[in-house]
């Protein structure tokens, strides 16, 4: 997630974390098992409250912090996937130049 918010020296910072946030469950419980607690003010989410020696502190997370992005693993397959049409491709390329080569009858020369 991208943080961004006032330091105690008054030095303004955008920061981006990494919070693990456990297993799966109920979105807020989890976030209050890392130790954050939040609240939407005009349209923006805040850092309402942030436990002294939790994760959100760990990583950075300070108290009244606005939460600007979040970012999430996209469910897809691997990457690697797309070497096997690729290779299927290039097999049947392979193959068909074979048969190109095999059919073509050489052509006599006059002299």
């Amino acid at each position: 997630m991208v943080v961004q918010g006032e330091t105690l020296d008054g030095k303004f910072m955008t920061r981006t974390v990494l919070l693990p946030l456990g297993k799966a469950g109920d979105g807020v419980q989890r976030l209050a098992d890392a130790g954050l607690e939040l609240r939407e003010d005009d349209g923006k989410v805040l850092a309402d409250n942030v436990m002294f020696g939790s994760e959100a502190q760990r990583v950075g997370i300070d108290f009244d912090w606005e939460i600007v992005n979040l970012q999430a693993d996209a469910d897809r397959p691997p990457k690697h996937l797309m070497f096997i049409p690729a290779l299927i491709l290039l097999a049947l390329i392979w193959r068909l130049q074979l048969r190109r080569k095999g059919s073509a009858a050489p052509v006599p020369q006059r002299a």
